[in-house]
């Protein structure tokens, strides 16, 4: 089939599916919004993961996960490449995400981000706002999505987290949990996905339709217990996190943070330096480079892979 007609043929697949979405909130979660208001949550999150589920096959995507999602409450932190992580990460779970306030605009996304409940990110004075937010969501017991670089990247390298919104975590008392999300292909990342620069929302989708196929894998971390953890510190150890699960035989992940083995034959497994702040990141803490003397196992995900979401 030609880059034309498959083009074609997933467009008006999407808009079907456009449709059948628009028919189901009007027909369903509207009138059960009036007859049944406590179980409109359960129902709008199983309708929105399966809608997902079928918008990134639509779209020719393929996702894999690996490991498990820890119970809500839970803030869980993901590396970002392009807006196609939203959809491929509520293919395999539910979740309140957290958004820069330009996504509300974009044509389709911003559609979607509005009716799934998003929390839309101002700058500035803005932030304090969505971190009570985020707060109040952990506390009644909700899974909150945030994507601490701040912006996406071409995938090949995690850029520093942004430590200001894992605040709403530690007051809060939930555990944090790091998402790796990647497009691998031909050892490096897919060239069609990442969404960066100056990038339009419209040209960006049509060259995805044109594409074959993409495979979409994503892997949950181990959880960090977040008593009496700073969340500079929370910042560092989730993006090591994501570091290690993306750096594969086929396709390391360049990072600003150098690996380095300890001199001593006992100590032989590797610290994480960052080179901006000066300190080596271990398995459970953040010690100075100077005074480090010992490393922890590196944690790691909690279970196998799970297998491609289908709808």
């Amino acid at each position: 089939m030609s880059r034309f007609f498959r083009r074609l043929w997933r467009t008006l697949w999407i808009c079907a599916h456009l449709i059948d979405g628009a028919l189901l909130c009007l027909f369903w979660l509207v009138p059960l919004r009036g007859l049944h208001p406590h179980a409109l949550s359960g129902a709008r999150s199983r309708l929105v993961r399966w809608w997902m589920r079928v918008l990134v096959r639509s779209i020719g995507v393929r996702v894999f996960s690996k490991g498990k999602v820890h119970p809500a409450p839970i803030l869980l932190v993901a590396n970002h490449i392009s807006w196609l992580d939203i959809p491929c990460l509520l293919a395999c779970t539910e979740g309140l995400f957290v958004a820069k306030h330009e996504v509300a605009r974009w044509p389709l996304i911003g559609i979607l981000a509005r009716q799934i409940g998003t929390l839309f990110l101002e700058r500035g004075q803005g932030a304090g706002k969505t971190v009570q937010r985020m707060r109040s969501a952990l506390e009644s017991g909700g899974r909150v999505v945030l994507f601490p670089e701040g912006t996406s990247t071409d995938g090949r390298e995690v850029r520093p987290f942004y430590a200001r919104l894992y605040q709403a975590a530690t007051d809060s008392g939930v555990r944090v949990q790091a998402v790796a999300i990647g497009y691998p292909c031909s050892g490096s990342v897919h060239p069609r996905v990442p969404f960066i620069g100056d990038d339009n929302f419209i040209s960006h989708l049509w060259r995805l339709l044109g594409e074959k196929g993409i495979d979409a894998h994503i892997e949950f971390c181990a959880p960090i217990v977040t008593l009496d953890c700073q969340r500079s510190d929370l910042a560092v150890r989730t993006r090591n996190q994501i570091i290690a699960a993306l750096r594969t035989p086929t396709g390391k992940t360049r990072t600003r943070d150098a690996v380095v083995t300890h001199r001593s034959p006992a100590l032989q497994n590797k610290f994480i330096q960052n080179r901006e702040t000066g300190t080596v990141a271990t398995g459970t803490r953040i010690v100075p480079w100077r005074n480090a003397t010992r490393t922890m196992p590196p944690e790691a995900g909690a279970s196998s892979s799970m297998g491609s979401t289908r709808p």
